[in-house]
């Protein structure tokens, strides 16, 4: 609500009679509404992501809002069009899914809620969102400490190795084992898929 001042003087055209009132006016809003979408993602290409986004109606009335998304092709929203009692709020869906060609870069996802009697009341809010390869999104890295292994028969050996997730999510790893020296040779722990968080690492060994 909006509060206003306003100045009232009265006066006589005889007698040299003045009065003055001080008044406040409140305007109220009696329709709008509010959008709430997370400012930042980043996805990966070939993959489905889905965010929330929040429809609130702010006014004093029980209202219908239009809805509207301004985005890539392969951005769309659960619905488009809701009705909300006064101070009500929905939750709708954002759905993502990339195309595996589709280039890395940064784009805009813009959701807006408009009256549906005025597009003059609305609110939107606008999602940056970064589309990642899905090499660069599983990125690994794996440093052996050593890599020059001298063995005696009937002798064993544990070489730790560092898994390391460079990518862009936290990402599951299977490790296999190939060449001559494979036969006798063994992961620890066996690798039925090794969960390693962004940015984090895991040690295994042979």
């Amino acid at each position: 609500a909006n509060t206003y001042q306003l100045d009232l003087d009265i006066s006589s055209e005889k007698g040299d009679f003045q009065l003055q009132a001080d008044l406040e006016a409140q305007v109220n809003q009696c329709t709008n509404v509010f959008v709430d979408l997370q400012e930042r993602a980043e996805t990966c290409n070939g993959i489905e992501y889905e965010l929330p986004v929040t429809i609130q109606n702010t006014g004093e009335l029980d209202k219908d809002f239009n809805l509207g998304l301004t985005g890539p092709t392969w951005s769309s929203l659960s619905q488009g069009k809701v009705s909300l009692n006064e101070g009500e709020e929905t939750e709708l869906t954002l759905s993502l899914s990339p195309p595996q060609d589709t280039q890395p870069e940064t784009q805009k996802i813009t959701v807006r809620a408009s009256a549906l009697d005025t597009e003059e009341i609305f609110h939107e809010a606008t999602l940056t969102l970064k589309t990642r390869t899905q090499e660069d999104c599983y990125k690994a890295k794996l440093e052996v400490e050593r890599d020059d292994i001298k063995l005696y028969n009937d002798a064993t050996a544990t070489i730790p190795i560092t898994l390391e997730n460079q990518g862009a999510q936290d990402s599951i790893y299977e490790l296999s084992l190939s060449g001559t020296a494979s036969e006798f040779t063994e992961i620890v722990p066996l690798s039925t898929g090794i969960k390693v968080e962004l940015s984090k690492t895991e040690q295994v060994y042979l």
